[in-house]
């Protein structure tokens, strides 16, 4: 939907692009990966918690299971982004989103 939203801001020149990030242990972005997903677990704890998906053990259970497994040296993992650039008719520079 982001190609047809910046079209319809009145871009053009649009184009959608996916880059993949290695996650990996050992590689550069591993540490920020975990640091993100522990940001995450945070955030999203209230939301499960309240819609009854999971219970307090269950989730404090798997928090653990995944903080032991992504700070494992056999960790491996991609994070991929997505990202849209376009041109606004008379500006000179693409605009991401």
């Amino acid at each position: 939907m982001l190609g047809s939203w910046f079209h319809a801001a009145g871009y053009q020149q649009v184009q959608q692009v996916l880059t993949a990030i290695e996650v990996s242990a050992g590689m550069e972005a591993h540490l920020c990966f975990v640091l993100q997903a522990e940001i995450f677990v945070r955030q999203i704890r209230p939301f499960l918690l309240a819609q009854g998906v999971v219970t307090e053990d269950a989730f404090e259970q798997l928090c653990t299971q995944v903080e032991g497994e992504v700070q494992q040296d056999t960790f491996c993992g991609l994070c991929f982004l997505f990202s849209v650039l376009g041109q606004k008719p008379g500006a000179g520079n693409a605009a991401p989103l």
